[in-house]
């Protein structure tokens, strides 16, 4: 006590290391919220975190980008085509014996260079209405791969909100089991100093220990499903959870029933693969028809 009366009497001069220090403290609480603040994940970075890194999306986008190279190959066979071709050769010719005459050596002597070239140009007037066809199933290929991506996203995204939710639910779960054990471990310690001084009896005790080692329990149990939805977090964002921020409000309903069942004809990505699945099939038709004419 007297150490710190002195300390609260002595002045602080201009550079004292007490105001140093001082300076410093202060400093650390406003920075150190902002620092945490800025630290935190939110649920935009970590459905962005799992688009870039989930490998069903990135398998997704390599079947979309087959798709559309399947188009290009099917309107390639409706366009012009050419074709190159060149030789070139040379023959070496010796006898042993020949005969000069006006016109050169008899028989020819010595060697002789032959080059070819030539140029094709192929353009298709009439296949059965196959090319046009093929186009076309190759177009409703592609409308099927980006309802799949897309399909994919949405799910990939629903998952991630789902994971995002229950770490913070977890971690919140688990403060306030722990907040009740440290309360009835002081509600266990109280029953037994009245027990002391015979306020209470034995089964009072009994009766707030078996509550204390069931709230443990409980608390116990929260960890693991905690643990558990860190794991799940990870495995689908690609990274561990880290100060999760507070979710975004949730987005507005459709007003009616029959609102929400066009909103989802309309745009369910299943749906449209379906669709697109229908109108390759028809395609497919068509092309099989064409190469019969």
């Amino acid at each position: 006590m007297a150490d710190a009366k002195v300390g609260q009497n002595a002045p602080i001069h201009r550079g004292s290391p007490m105001k140093f220090i001082a300076a410093l403290l202060l400093l650390a609480s406003v920075s150190a919220p902002a620092i945490a603040q800025a630290s935190r994940d939110t649920l935009a970075d970590a459905v962005d975190s799992a688009i870039g890194n989930n490998p069903v999306l990135m398998a997704q986008r390599q079947t979309r980008a087959v798709a559309s190279e399947t188009l290009e190959q099917a309107k390639a066979a409706m366009r012009p085509s050419l074709g190159f071709t060149g030789s070139y050769g040379t023959q070496q010719q010796e006898f042993g014996r020949t005969f000069n005459t006006p016109a050169g050596t008899f028989p020819l002597d010595g060697s002789s260079d032959r080059a070819s070239i030539g140029l094709e140009a192929r353009q298709s007037i009439y296949s059965g209405g196959a090319l046009t066809a093929g186009r076309q199933q190759a177009q409703a290929g592609v409308h099927g791969a980006e309802a799949q991506l897309r399909g994919a996203e949405q799910e990939l995204v629903l998952e991630v909100v789902a994971s995002f939710v229950d770490v913070r639910r977890g971690e919140q779960e688990v403060q306030i089991r722990e907040t009740n054990v440290s309360s009835l471990k002081q509600q266990v310690q109280a029953a037994k100093d009245r027990f002391e001084v015979g306020e209470v009896t034995r089964t009072d005790v009994a009766q707030a220990e078996a509550r204390e080692a069931g709230a443990e329990a409980d608390l116990a149990a929260s960890k693991a499903q905690l643990a558990s939805a860190r794991a799940t977090y990870e495995r689908v964002v690609g990274r561990p959870p880290v100060q999760l921020a507070e979710p975004p409000a949730a987005p507005q309903l459709p007003a009616t029933l029959e609102e929400a069942a066009g909103v989802a004809r309309a745009d369910n990505p299943q749906l449209a693969a379906a669709r697109a699945q229908e109108q390759a099939a028809e395609r497919g038709i068509d092309v099989a028809k064409g190469a019969l004419r």
